[in-house]
């Protein structure tokens, strides 16, 4: 049914706008993989997720940002100068939570693709979409189970309370805290903590400005938008929509088809194309304020109200700004303390994908194509 195929292809192209949230992870359902989840396992299988995404994301941009070879070779160098024994590498093959098998299996299957460049078949795209899906279903259960009273975490278990600890009740309408300032900073330095411990963090805080002087302006406009990214975008030919394409064939036909319905049949199934909206806010900031969805829905629905009264020659003119419109009312950045950050953090994320560990690989295949030693 095209509601149900065209609601998993229009979460995945948005989910690769979200923020690095972290949760667990897993790589075989092997039962000897299965690991409880004791609060040192979780701490574990967090800090691995969040290398995971980030790793992934970090093949993404700089394979998508076509750098020339003087900048891979500046690249390469801070990389390897990041890239010391210091750094822990975690392991992300190892035990793992019996609910989180899968997901990890996907993003690693993903991975392996994305650094042999192999094409990206629709059915892995759509088991990266159903883990996505399940991640931010475990997301919010870990923030809400830090929420309970007498609970006391600490380091990732701060905000991310184990299973032992998530509500069993129906939690499809329970809000959770939108994201400040402050606040976003110190996430970020907790994440960046988990992934490179407390030397690696302030490591890669000191070469930040180094990778930020590599960067052209578009780049850099590039970075301050950019987001965990897992699939990239059809074409990287133009790196603005790295990661977050906008414009899509997808997107294309989810308005042609909301206009090819007559008022009457628009009232009648409305709401199948409101939801999978819905999922894309929710799956992007899982516990949002009812009234800050109801908000972006209000917004969307005028763009798509917008689009059903455009005759064939405009909507032909316009069809390419509706789309971004939509991605713009979507975009939840404001909630989270996405758009909040000040110069040096966003430098800070910025290093942090582009110097990741084992990205020397990537800038090696860009200053020698060949593999020639030179």
């Amino acid at each position: 049914m095209f509601f149900v195929k065209f609601k998993y292809w229009i979460i995945l192209l948005v989910y690769t706008m979200m923020s690095v949230v972290l949760i667990s992870k897993t790589v075989s359902s092997d039962r000897n993989c299965i690991k409880s989840d004791s609060d040192e396992s979780w701490e574990k299988q967090l800090k691995e997720m969040n290398y995971l995404i980030i790793e992934i994301s970090s093949v993404n941009i700089i394979n998508g940002l076509f750098f020339t070879q003087s900048q891979s070779e500046a690249f390469l160098k801070l990389a390897k100068k990041f890239e010391t024994p210091d750094i822990p590498l975690l392991d992300t093959t190892g035990n793992a939570s019996k609910d989180l098998v899968n997901i990890r299996r996907t993003y690693v299957n993903l991975l392996q693709h994305l650094l042999t460049k192999t094409a990206i078949s629709d059915s892995l795209k759509n088991q990266v979409l159903s883990a996505r899906v399940l991640e931010a279903e475990i997301i919010k259960k870990s923030l809400l189970g830090a929420k309970t009273p007498g609970y006391n975490g600490t380091g990732c278990m701060q905000c991310h309370a184990s299973p032992a600890h998530f509500p069993i009740n129906d939690i499809s309408n329970t809000e959770t805290s939108c994201i400040s300032v402050e606040q976003r900073a110190e996430i970020d330095k907790m994440h960046v903590i988990g992934l490179f411990g407390n030397d690696g963090m302030m490591n890669l805080w000191n070469m930040k400005s180094d990778v930020d002087t590599i960067l052209t302006d578009g780049q850099r406009y590039i970075m301050k938008g950019f987001r965990c990214c897992l699939v990239p975008s059809k074409s990287l030919s133009d790196p603005t929509n790295i990661g977050q394409a906008a414009v899509s064939d997808d997107w294309l036909k989810y308005f042609r088809d909301v206009r090819d319905l007559s008022d009457v049949n628009w009232k009648k199934y409305k709401q199948l194309y409101i939801l999978p909206l819905e999922d894309i806010v929710e799956g992007t900031l899982p516990g949002i304020k009812a009234k800050d969805k109801k908000v972006i829905m209000n917004k969307a629905e005028a763009v798509i109200n917008d689009a059903r009264k455009m005759d064939e020659v405009d909507f032909e003119l316009q069809k390419e700004n509706l789309c971004k419109k939509l991605k713009a009312v979507l975009n939840v950045d404001n909630l989270n303390g996405e758009t909040t950050r000040e110069r040096e953090g966003r430098q800070f994320i910025s290093a942090m994908f582009l110097i990741f560990p084992g990205s020397t690989d990537l800038y090696k295949n860009i200053v020698n194509p060949s593999g020639n030693k030179k």
